[in-house]
């Protein structure tokens, strides 16, 4: 479930179950361009995984591992994301 929380800023509530357990999994970030970030990302020695588009939103995803924090999506969202669309009649 996707919470629209302001006109850019978005509360994703997913499900636990044995690979996602409850509390806090994940921070998303907007990219221009997802593929030149993961670029950007990998020159400066971070794990991040490729860019792909996702089969539930149409947005652009790859993930960054940080040790620290935990994961840190990159989010491109292309014209016809779910997020976009929400951004984009937000009033």
């Amino acid at each position: 479930v996707y919470m629209h929380i302001s006109r850019d800023t978005f509360l994703e509530i997913q499900p636990v179950n044995a690979e996602r357990p409850a509390g806090f999994n994940h921070c998303g970030r907007h990219v221009d361009k997802a593929n030149a970030a993961v670029a950007m990302f990998r020159q400066r020695g971070v794990t991040v995984t490729d860019a792909n588009k996702s089969a539930n939103t149409n947005a652009m995803l790859a993930n960054i591992t940080d040790p620290y924090m935990g994961r840190i999506e990159l989010a491109e969202l292309t014209p016809d994301s779910s997020h976009r669309r929400a951004i984009d009649s937000f009033k």
